[in-house]
Formats: C-alpha cells, structure tokens, sequence
C-alpha cells in the first residue's frame, strides 16, 4: 500500500501552525482576502454603474444631443422642427410641402405636384 508521503501533507499543517500562532493577524488575513474580492466586484460595476448615470441623470435634451445630434441628417431634423416658434414646428402640411406633393382624396388617393397657389388659398 502506498502511503502519503508526509511533505504532502504536511504543507497544509504547516500553514495552519503559521496561521494560528497570531489569531490577530490571522483575521486581518482573512478580512483582507474577502476585501480583495469586493474591490474586484467594485471594479466591474462601478465603472459600469458610471455609464448608466450618464445616460440616466441628464436632462432629456442633454440625452438627447449625446445619442443622436452627432448625426449630420438629423440634426438638421432637430434643428428644423424643435423649435418652439409656430413657423418652425412640425405639422402635417409642412411635411407635404416638403416632398412637393398633396394627397388628392376625391380621386383613387392619387399623388400630383403641389399647386402652391392653391396651398395659398386661390382655387385655379
């Protein structure tokens, strides 16, 4: 039968003699070692907690220019329609006479050019 050899053993006993001849210390140790793990925890969600208060706490329009005025289109969308003044807000006309076109209900909801005239009050 094949014994343990004693070194293998022993290196735990060894350990634990070194630990217990300073229970002070010993606690410290252990304290320590659990510290360690909580600052490896922290490490990952602080960060990670910092970007979701970036996203979180500032104002709407703040968040709003973070996530999106980078985009050249649309902020020329947001400068055209976010405007309060009545000549610069969005309205269902607007929209039309921007792609030039009305939707003529009496006929099979046919597309034609826009007559400005008409858009202007004058029937032709």
């Amino acid at each position: 039968m094949r014994t343990t050899t004693p070194l293998r053993y022993m290196r735990f006993f060894k350990r634990r003699e070194t630990l217990a001849q300073d229970p002070k210390s010993t606690e410290t140790k252990m304290i320590w070692d659990a510290g360690k793990k909580v600052f490896g925890i922290l490490g990952f969600f602080i960060p990670t907690a910092w970007v979701l208060v970036i996203l979180c706490l500032p104002a709407k329009d703040v968040l709003f220019d973070l996530l999106f005025y980078r985009n050249e289109r649309f902020r020329g969308y947001v400068e055209q329609y976010s405007r309060t003044s009545e000549s610069s807000m969005w309205t269902f006309n607007q929209q039309i006479r921007q792609f030039h076109t009305f939707r003529d209900w009496n006929t099979e909801q046919l597309v034609r050019k826009e007559n400005p005239l008409e858009s202007m009050g004058h029937v032709t």
